[in-house]
């Protein structure tokens, strides 16, 4: 037997075994999530801002009429892209709520008052934006949201009232806001038109974000406490959790629920810069430190992933999001900017 042969059979089998094994075992690359974010950018004089916003940090303004215009919020569907806000005219004698599809503007309301869209939500083919518009010949806004164009008024037209958040759950809508008398503002959620009160009246109160999980519904917002601070919370089928620090000012403006997680990103402030927030199951996450104040206006969850949207100042208020508490600075240039609106694919 020539066992050299054999020796160098059996070799050049293990080496090809392992190498093999090597391949099978490769992990694949994981796949990049691009981030948008909506919000606006200033002009070089610091006095106009123009509806924007930018995916991977890449900026597309949406208007470049001569009137102040800012977007408030941003969704995918499919391969479109939905921007939701407000257009005014350079004497600011109106603003329209409007949406943009893939950057084409589609107005919702009229051209002789005032209106801002403030949130948007796609079902299907059927579009829903969230906001308020300003009663004719009447100072007061009255909450509403358009379908496909149409609006659905929510509040009482004898008060003042704005929507600032909307979801669909199945063949229900659901939109989170607040409503006052001028003396006082009640936080709410509606619930297919009908108004569902979260606070009781005593103090001024406002809700942000509404977000349904199963039969819960948790809203965002604030309280002001009975020593004039304004105290973020959410409630979960009107219960209230506080969230915020009793002897300092917070809001809280996004809530979200992944698994068995209650996500919630706002803002603190005392007498020195404020500071962006994620609380994580009521635990407060700082996402600015003192020397560099910050905002968070919204937040999403991918994956395990965790990405808060908002702003920094750091020579001036540039729009931001951080990942799992790592800051992206997404516009560098010497302009304003700010990112109400996150949406992660």
């Amino acid at each position: 037997m020539n066992y050299f042969k054999l020796f160098s059979t059996l070799l050049l089998f293990s080496i090809l075994f392992q190498a093999c094994k090597k391949d099978n075992s490769i992990v694949p690359a994981q796949t990049k999530k691009d981030v948008y974010l909506a919000g606006y950018i200033s002009d070089a004089s610091l006095t106009k801002t123009s509806a924007a916003f930018w995916k991977n940090n890449t900026i597309t303004i949406l208007d470049n009429s001569a009137g102040n215009s800012k977007a408030n919020g941003i969704l995918l569907s499919g391969n479109d892209v939905y921007v939701v806000g407000t257009i005014a005219d350079i004497n600011y004698t109106r603003e329209i709520a409007v949406y943009w599809k893939n950057s084409i503007a589609i107005p919702l309301s009229g051209n002789l008052n005032y209106a801002n869209g403030t949130a948007l939500t796609v079902n299907g083919k059927d579009i829903y934006v969230a906001g308020q518009e300003q009663q004719q010949g009447d100072w007061r806004y009255v909450a509403k949201y358009w379908k496909n164009g149409t609006p659905v008024v929510l509040g009482d037209i004898s008060n003042t009232s704005y929507a600032n958040s909307i979801v669909i759950v199945g063949n229900d809508v659901y939109v989170a806001g607040t409503e006052g008398d001028g003396t006082i503002s009640v936080a709410k959620y509606w619930k297919n038109g009908v108004a569902i009160n979260l606070s009781n009246g005593a103090n001024w109160a406002n809700a942000y974000s509404v977000f349904v999980n199963g039969n819960d519904v948790y809203v965002a917002g604030e309280e002001y406490s009975n020593n004039g601070n304004r105290i973020a919370k959410y409630w979960k089928n009107g219960i209230p959790v506080l969230l915020g620090d009793a002897s300092k000012n917070s809001m809280a403006t996004s809530i979200t629920i992944a698994g068995n997680d209650i996500y919630v990103s706002g803002t603190e402030y005392t007498n020195g810069p404020s500071t962006a927030k994620l609380w994580k199951n009521g635990t407060s996450i700082d996402l600015t430190g003192a020397a560099d104040g910050g905002y968070g206006n919204a937040s999403y969850i991918s994956g395990a992933d965790t990405f808060i949207a908002g702003s920094v100042y750091e020579t001036g208020t540039h729009a931001a999001y951080w990942k799992n508490g790592i800051r992206t600075i997404a516009d560098t240039s010497s302009l304003q900017t700010e990112a109400n609106g996150i949406f992660v694919k």
